[in-house]
């Protein structure tokens, strides 16, 4: 059981000190002391003594013994620790342990520990066993034999999601199997679910041949991530959210619409290679589709596209840039219409067809054509925010200690009917030294794929609205960059 109350700091450094040196005589000297054992669980000795590393060069034979002893002295070895994995997981990740030791310590802890536990996202330790590069074949066996359904089912939707990285272990996991597929594990995913959305075409038919119900949809709600729609360069790997209710050619269909959009968005920005690489990964995908459209499963219909109001005369402005230095009009609308409109208002629209058509906007005879210091000409390369900071912040708070890399600006200095427009935080170019703003103040009136936005300006001393929609607030901007240029 776990402690009831917090070791004091003193017990918390004496674990610290037992742990260094990996010497049995210090552990049991230590156990004499009143809350010794309570101070063991609540550090997750047997966790750090499993993983931890040491610069000292310690026998691994010495350290065996060492965690051997305290397994001996844990009385619930299928307690959570506080990244939600059990000892017996740590025991099996462990990556100093020798595979001959670490199952002799395994068969020690199947007598005691259940290896199918797994809290919220915390790993069982036969998750652990599936993900475990050098030791996977001979711990897969030793664990089978205690393998529940559930406990089965979850390594396996483990193994699909890594089945790039390890085959081996996904024919493993099939052979354990002993009935149907068609449960759900955690996250509320089914294999087939799994294996449509990570999985090449052939895994998928081996899963859909063991699963009885093709249809059977996702029980919870969660998400699936899309390494394909990382921006080139790096970045966060976006997410498609799934609700409970979905099949597996649902969840596809909402995965190969973010996989398509993104790679319509970037494709000017991708090398040769990577381009090669997600098209090839969108197509593998679409295999898995026909695949289950095989299986009687129904995708969802797709809808006709709605082309919201703004699109057309936002890309006139730059079919006009184009048009001035002969450049191919219908390979440039060609790029405009690859970005996804999904969810996108006219400056959200705007900004992506700038990311897209950098290569383009970024061209000196473009450029030329567009006054230095015109804000249209800001826009497009990047120096919409200026002064002695990347950007400016407004804030309703105290601003006596600037950050280092923006300088906020204190709502309370501008006028009063400025201040709610501000708080929105919709902020499209700034000066940080004069303190002026230019901001997005969307009105109350909405409509389907866009809503009615006003532009506005503020300093320190007076507030306007430039114009009640961005694309006419853009119109004029590039007319009066031309002008002056």
């Amino acid at each position: 059981m776990p402690p009831t109350r917090k070791p004091s700091a003193a017990l918390v450094a004496r674990v610290a000190a037992v742990l260094q040196n990996y010497e049995v005589r210090d552990l049991d000297a230590f156990l004499r002391e009143d809350g010794a054992r309570d101070a063991l669980v609540a550090c997750e000795a047997i966790a750090s003594a499993a993983s931890q590393y040491t610069a000292l060069d310690i026998d691994e034979s010495k350290r065996l013994r060492f965690l051997d002893r305290l397994v001996g002295l844990e009385a619930d070895l299928d307690r959570r620790g506080s990244r939600g994995s059990t000892p017996f997981t740590a025991i099996v990740q462990s990556y100093w342990l020798s595979e001959a030791n670490k199952l002799k310590l395994i068969g020690k802890l199947l007598e005691r520990a259940d290896p199918n536990l797994a809290w919220g996202t915390g790993a069982s330790a036969i998750d652990a066993a599936v993900r475990s590069h050098p030791h996977e074949p001979k711990l897969l066996r030793a664990l089978a034999g205690k393998a529940t359904r559930d406990g089965w089912l979850n390594g396996l939707i483990v193994a699909l999601e890594h089945h790039d990285q390890q085959p081996a272990t996904f024919e493993t996991l099939l052979g354990w199997l002993t009935g149907d597929a068609s449960g759900t594990g955690r996250r509320g995913l089914a294999p087939l679910h799994v294996a449509a959305v990570y999985c090449p075409p052939a895994v998928l038919t081996r899963i859909l041949e063991c699963t009885l119900d093709p249809k059977i949809p996702t029980s919870a709600a969660g998400e699936v991530s899309v390494p394909e729609g990382v921006p080139p360069g790096g970045g966060f790997v976006p997410k498609v959210a799934y609700a409970p209710g979905l099949t597996a050619i649902e969840l596809l269909d909402n995965v190969l619409e973010l996989a398509a959009g993104t790679l319509g968005e970037f494709s000017k920005r991708l090398t040769p290679d990577e381009r090669a690489r997600r098209q090839a990964s969108l197509e593998r995908r679409e295999a898995c589709r026909e695949r289950l459209l095989a299986a009687g499963l129904v995708g969802r219909s797709t809808p006709p596209q709605v082309i919201p109001a703004f699109k057309r005369p936002i890309d006139a402005l730059f079919l006009q840039l184009a048009s001035l230095v002969d450049h191919d009009l219908v390979s440039l609308q060609s790029d405009l219409d690859r970005i996804r409109l999904r969810d996108l208002g006219p400056w959200s629209y705007f900004a992506a067809a700038v990311e897209t058509l950098g290569e383009f906007l970024h061209r000196d005879d473009v450029l030329a054509w567009l006054a230095p210091t015109s804000l249209f000409r800001r826009f497009i390369a990047d120096e919409a925010f200026r002064g002695q900071d990347d950007r400016a912040l407004a804030t309703d708070e105290s601003v006596e200690d600037d950050h280092p890399m923006f300088r906020r600006i204190p709502i309370a200095d501008y006028p009063r009917s400025a201040r709610a427009g501000l708080l929105l935080g919709n902020f499209i170019a700034a000066d940080s030294d004069s303190g002026e703003v230019l901001f997005l103040w969307p009105g109350k009136t909405r409509k389907y794929g866009t809503a009615s936005v006003r532009v506005c300006r503020a300093d320190y001393d007076s507030y306007e609205v430039l114009a009640t929609g961005v694309e006419a607030f853009l119109r004029d901007e590039l007319d009066a960059a031309l002008k002056s240029a």
